[in-house]
Order: C-alpha cells, then sequence, then structure tokens
C-alpha cells in the first residue's frame, strides 16, 4: 500500500510542478494547429522535445487526419521535427479546455506524451506509439494536463 501511496503522490507532485510551470499553448480550429510550451522534456513518437515551444498541425483534412506534424517553435520560425500518426481519443470528463495527456513512468524517467485535447472539443488526438512503448503507457500512470491557453 505504501508503494502505491507513494507512486500516487510522485505522480501528484510532478504533474502539479508540471501545471505551474511554464506551459502555454494556442489554437488554430481549421487544422487544429496547437502551439505548446513545455518545460521539461517529453518523448512522442519518433522523437524526444526538449523543453520549448512546438507547434503541432494535423494533416489534410480530406487524406491524412490521421497523422500529425511536428514543429520547433511557432509559426514563421518553426523547423520540422517529426511526423506522427494519431487516432481519436474520447475525453473521460465534461472538461472542454486545451489539454495534455501524459503517462509518467518511473522516477526519473522521460514522461510520454500521449496526446492531447483541443480547446472546446469532447475528443483529442492520441499519438500511436510502437508496441514496447504502448506497453510502457498501459502500465503508467496516465494524468491529463490544463494547459494555459495564451493569445
Amino acid at each position: 500500500m505504501t508503494k502505491h501511496l507513494r507512486r500516487a503522490m510522485l505522480v501528484s507532485a510532478v504533474a502539479l510542478t508540471w501545471c505551474l510551470g511554464a506551459t502555454s499553448a494556442t489554437a488554430d480550429e481549421w487544422n487544429r494547429e496547437t502551439i505548446l510550451t513545455i518545460d521539461q522534456p517529453m518523448v512522442v513518437p519518433g522523437a524526444t522535445l526538449a523543453p520549448g515551444t512546438y507547434t503541432f498541425v494535423l494533416g489534410n483534412e480530406n487524406t491524412s487526419r490521421d497523422l500529425v506534424y511536428i514543429f520547433s517553435g511557432e509559426h514563421g520560425q518553426r523547423s520540422f521535427i517529426t511526423s506522427a500518426k494519431v487516432m481519436r481519443m474520447q475525453r473521460d470528463n465534461d472538461k472542454r479546455d486545451l489539454s495534455l495527456v501524459a503517462a509518467f513512468n518511473a522516477e526519473g524517467s522521460t514522461p510520454l506524451m500521449k496526446g492531447w485535447f483541443y480547446p472546446g472539443a469532447s475528443d483529442g488526438f492520441q499519438f500511436v506509439y510502437p508496441k514496447a512503448q504502448r506497453e510502457t503507457i498501459a502500465r503508467a500512470e496516465t494524468v491529463e494536463i490544463a494547459v494555459t491557453q495564451r493569445g
């Protein structure tokens, strides 16, 4: 019991610290462009994002809505980082704010970004990870973190 309580407290402390950090975001309705600023490293399929500002853009709505392009920076000052397959996921609450879903595995390990919810929507986008990372996420503590919208 103590082990589970300690883990829950650790995850809560990490989530609270993260929420109070410099995380902020903006979003665009058409392509669900979302600009996130993270204050700690995060793993996404194909890359580990260092602390900084990133832009997530869904692919063309007629051909590839299951693909997200990730760029460092925002608007005219961005560089391509990676693309990743995504699938829709549903919220298990009535919130409609912009939020990030992260999976925290072991103390000291880099959290995995599971996905994000676009503001005003009940559904979001979940990254499709390789099997080994999916198993890690299944065992990890998953936390939905509200992100401050800027702009």
